[in-house]
């Protein structure tokens, strides 16, 4: 689940185009990934995202082509800001609206 609420501004490190889609890493000195696991949920630009790799300030995606079809992800480019937020855990507090389900 997510809050809706930013926690960082990082930057599309890479955009690595195939034939059903791309795979897209996202970088942010601002946001700590030592707790996220491969599979969890990052929301990138408020889509929900599905880490598959993973180091201390960067993860990488890959989106479907329809995902790149039906969101700012087909337009951006290696360089761009993106908006990051983790899955709200439930030791955190809840401030916002919350969004859930994807």
């Amino acid at each position: 689940m997510f809050t809706g609420i930013i926690q960082a501004i990082g930057q599309i490190k890479t955009k690595d185009m195939h034939d059903k889609g791309a795979v897209l890493s996202f970088a942010s000195s601002e946001l700590d990934f030592s707790n996220v696991a491969i599979g969890d949920s990052i929301a990138v630009n408020g889509v929900c995202l599905t880490a598959i790799e993973i180091s201390d300030n960067s993860f990488k995606a890959d989106l479907s082509q329809e995902t790149l079809d039906c969101s700012i992800f087909g337009d951006l480019s290696v360089g761009d800001d993106i908006n990051l937020e983790k899955a709200l855990r439930l030791n955190q507090g809840i401030d916002g609206h919350l969004v859930s389900g994807h």
